[in-house]
């Protein structure tokens, strides 16, 4: 196995533990990146960006490109409109270093981290049938979906609380899969393993309920693993071999539940395929 160093494009045999001190900025095997702080003036932001490291596994060559992207600050935003102002500005943001890995070559690559990706919420508010009424109470804005004069769900700034809505029960969650559309932009660039994990946020922080929402947000698939559809041929052919799931389902993890990629990678040798 081999490290590139990205400055003198050049791979570094790796043998036992490697550490790196002080600053990131500084190592020449990691190509750290932040967004252009012109890309939105109006919204502040921090900590967001992407991290690139290049590895060599016999003579397999991939990147690997941890990613933080934009979240949604308000609900009351996020229910607005379709696709939402932050999707679009989360556009921006994964189109920008999309592009920036192809102008450094055609090296498959990964892509993993928290990339905020949220549901669809005014098409799927819109697809329960319900009555919407906004409401101001102490300066605190609400939308309220109902149903034959019943509260189904309620919306605020940072609140998000449903009344034992089905779609978001825990035997149905694969519904909401239908309206996780954003990765939907990027199709022609990258690609997914199929998703059969529930959301990966937003999770209580207790040990007591490892496996509860809060009723802060929508749940989401926010954390993923997309991938160059050159790096998807690394997969093999077994791709029934592919494990694409959630870390700690049933233990208290934070707010967020890490997600996994595991597959055999084909390598390829003089006289046949490894």
């Amino acid at each position: 196995m081999c490290f590139a160093s990205l400055s003198e494009e050049q791979f570094v045999p790796l043998s036992g533990r490697n550490l790196c001190l002080g600053s990131l900025d500084d190592c020449p095997l990691v190509h750290k990146e932040r967004f252009p702080q012109d890309f939105w003036t109006e919204f502040p932001w921090t900590r967001k960006g992407f991290m690139r490291t290049r590895w060599q596994i016999h003579n397999r060559t991939f990147d690997l490109v941890n990613l933080h992207l934009f979240h949604d600050s308000s609900n009351l935003v996020s229910c607005d409109s379709s696709p939402s102002l932050y999707s679009i500005n989360r556009k921006k943001a994964l189109n920008h270093i999309l592009t920036r890995l192809q102008d450094d070559g055609t090296v498959p690559f990964f892509l993993f981290g928290d990339f905020n990706f949220r549901l669809d919420l005014k098409s799927l508010t819109l697809a329960q049938g319900w009555t919407t009424r906004k409401t101001t109470e102490r300066d605190n804005d609400s939308i309220l979906y109902e149903r034959d004069g019943e509260v189904k769900l309620l919306v605020q700034c940072k609140l998000f609380e449903q009344k034992n809505v089905e779609i978001f029960q825990e035997n149905n969650l694969q519904a909401l899969r239908k309206f996780d559309s954003e990765p939907s932009a990027y199709l022609s660039k990258v690609t997914e393993s199929q998703i059969s994990f529930p959301p990966s946020y937003p999770y209580i922080e207790s040990i007591t309920g490892p496996s509860e929402f809060m009723c802060t947000r929508c749940p989401a698939w926010c954390d993923r693993v997309l991938m160059s559809h050159s790096a998807r041929a690394l997969l093999g052919k077994a791709e029934i071999k592919v494990r694409y799931d959630q870390i700690g389902a049933h233990v208290c993890m934070g707010d967020h539940k890490p997600v996994f990629l595991h597959f055999e990678m084909d390598l390829l040798t003089s006289n046949h395929t490894d």
